[in-house]
C-alpha cells in the first residue's frame, strides 16, 4: 500500500468509529424517549452504529493484514470460503 493510500485508510477507519459514535448517541437520544417522526427508534440506531463500527474493524483489519475483510463477518474472502466448504 502507499503513503497515501494509508493515510486514507486511517482517515476512514476514524471516520467510521466517529459515525458509530453519532449513531450510539442518536440510540441514546431514543433510549431516553427522545424521537422524531421517521427518525428510527433506539434499535435501529444500535444496530447502525454496530455496522458503522464493524466497517471500522474490517478496514483496520486489512490495514493490519493488508487483505480486505468482510465487514459482515471480519473475515477475508478465502476464510468465508472455507468457512462455507465447512458447512
Amino acid at each position: 500500500m502507499t503513503r497515501r493510500h494509508l493515510r486514507e485508510m486511517r482517515r476512514a477507519i476514524t471516520d467510521w468509529y466517529r459515525l458509530a459514535a453519532h449513531a450510539r448517541e442518536w440510540q441514546s437520544y431514543f433510549d431516553v424517549g427522545g424521537g422524531m417522526p421517521d427518525a428510527g427508534t433506539a434499535e435501529v440506531w444500535r444496530r447502525k452504529a454496530a455496522v458503522y463500527a464493524d466497517t471500522a474493524r474490517a478496514l483496520r483489519l486489512e490495514l493490519e493484514t493488508g487483505e480486505p475483510h468482510c465487514a459482515c463477518h471480519l473475515m477475508t474472502a478465502a476464510e468465508r470460503a472455507v468457512r462455507r466448504i465447512a458447512s
